[in-house]
């Protein structure tokens, strides 16, 4: 079971404020991220290091966010409902402030996909054509990542 930012209080002292800070937006889409980055991890099991990590990840603009987590994403850092959940937070508030019209376009496809991502095989069976794979939306990720990259 995963835990909530307040439960990194008694942990890290002033880090969930300061990742709050750095986060900007809304409050609600903070605790939604926070909540997908820590879902089903114990607090204890963070070392120091990976807190930092994290810090440093909510001191990122926009655009470094969903960079680095396309990136996190396609070197299999995340699993895909994780990555789904943080990338539509993130995509929602930021597509506007930081990013070209090429990329706000090419992560739009991710956005797309991954609003319809189903791991459920039952979802695949009842209605065919409606949700997408894992393995497609790895490989839209993937695809979007290697143009913007590339260029």
């Amino acid at each position: 079971m995963g835990f909530s930012s307040k439960d990194m209080l008694g942990k890290t002292g002033d880090l969930h404020h300061r990742m709050k800070y750095n986060f900007g937006g809304h409050p609600d889409d903070f605790e939604a991220v926070f909540g997908a980055v820590f879902h089903g991890i114990d607090a204890g099991a963070i070392s120091s290091e990976e807190l930092e990590q994290i810090l440093e990840f909510f001191k990122m603009n926009g655009r470094e966010r969903l960079f680095y987590l396309v990136d996190s994403y396609i070197n299999e850092k995340f699993n895909s409902y994780t990555f789904e959940s943080i990338f539509h937070v993130l995509y929602r508030d930021e597509w506007g402030t930081d990013l070209s019209k090429e990329e706000r376009e090419l992560m739009g496809h991710i956005f797309d996909i991954g609003s319809r991502f189903s791991p459920n095989e039952e979802d695949h069976k009842n209605y065919p054509g409606m949700y997408y794979t894992e393995q497609e939306l790895r490989a839209v990720a993937d695809k979007v990542y290697r143009t913007l990259i590339d260029k």
